[in-house]
């Protein structure tokens, strides 16, 4: 039949087409909310005040580690890059989808609550955690509250900042 190899390339493109389509979008929305997040989805799995840090080498690689408040120590696994935390500031780090480093600054317990670690970031409430606009999903400390949620809809968090206590859970959201 004339005509049939064409269809068949066509047909085949589009099918090459839609599935580029749907590879481009996996990343794109976390799955549990169905929300659009910039970033890959990534949880905390290490959080420190740091109480110091050490630089060195080892073989032919440079490596950066801390030592917490609790006496824990953490070393940023190599190339990953960014700013590093500051003595007294929070560490948040993860390795998935692959290695990352977050911090957050202690605020004045003059204006903010008491321990917070201010994360100014976008993202949503959910139930039992917080999901940044990143791809980050921070847990909710048991004391968690959202003094202003009324004037936010659909659980969007706009221009807040995100109080950490020294576990890296979300314990308010203040703005």
């Amino acid at each position: 039949m004339p005509g049939t190899g064409r269809v068949a390339r066509s047909t085949a493109l589009v099918a090459a087409a839609l599935l580029l389509v749907a590879l481009a979008s996996v990343g794109c929305t976390d799955v549990e909310s169905g929300r659009p997040t910039i970033g890959p989805v990534s949880y905390l799995e290490v959080a420190g005040v740091v109480a110091s840090e050490q630089t060195g080498v080892e073989g032919s690689t440079g490596y950066t580690g801390f030592t917490f408040d609790d006496g824990r120590t953490y070393r940023v696994p190599p190339n990953v890059g960014g700013a590093r935390p500051a003595v007294g500031e929070l560490l948040l780090a993860g390795t998935k989808p692959s290695p990352w480093v977050y911090y957050a600054a202690p605020r004045d317990p003059g204006s903010w609550p008491a321990g917070c670690y201010g994360l100014g970031q976008n993202g949503y409430e959910l139930e039992s955690t917080i999901e940044l606009d990143s791809g980050l999903t921070l847990e909710k400390a048991p004391d968690f509250s959202w003094p202003a949620r009324a004037t936010h809809q659909d659980n969007r968090i706009w221009g807040a900042v995100l109080c950490l206590d020294k576990q890296g859970r979300v314990f308010e959201i203040v703005g």
